[in-house]
């Protein structure tokens, strides 16, 4: 009995045929219909979740600032309003919307109560959130609850 082609043969045709698969690959364009923006999609997380709308990134002054808070949101039940600025969660200061985001589910997971640090012009504020606390913890000084 005649083999077709020896062993060598057949590795070498596999071996071109992945090469060009791999070249299929390459030419063939992933569907990008819906472009991916991470720091938007944490934006719209953090609206749905928290209540506030931020901008993307920090201004000039630091901190993410707060374009709109969601009527009967958590975020405005804690005193947060349009205008101010999200410093820090914790220690840890924040940058754009994504680390933002990152920071709230990592301290949320652990079930702690956690502090949101908000600047109001050149007052700091802390904002308590977290489990077995009311959600009208933690209004700034002389903030009046919304009648």
């Amino acid at each position: 009995m005649m083999r077709l082609l020896p062993p060598w043969a057949w590795l070498l045709l596999l071996a071109i045929l992945f090469v060009l698969g791999l070249f299929w690959a390459r030419a063939t364009a992933p569907d990008l219909s819906e472009p991916i923006n991470p720091l938007d999609d944490a934006r719209k997380a953090l609206l749905q979740v928290y209540g506030f709308d931020l901008d993307l990134v920090s201004g000039p002054d630091g901190g993410l600032l707060v374009r709109a808070v969601t009527p009967g949101g958590s975020a405005e039940r804690r005193g947060i309003r349009p205008g101010d600025r999200i410093m820090a969660v914790g220690d840890r200061s924040v940058w754009h919307t994504q680390q933002l985001a990152e920071l709230l589910n990592q301290v949320a997971s652990r079930g702690y109560p956690f502090t949101i640090m908000v600047a109001r012009g050149e007052t700091y504020f802390g904002v308590p959130y977290g489990a077995g606390l009311p959600p009208e913890a933690g209004r700034p000084p002389g903030d009046q609850a919304a009648e």
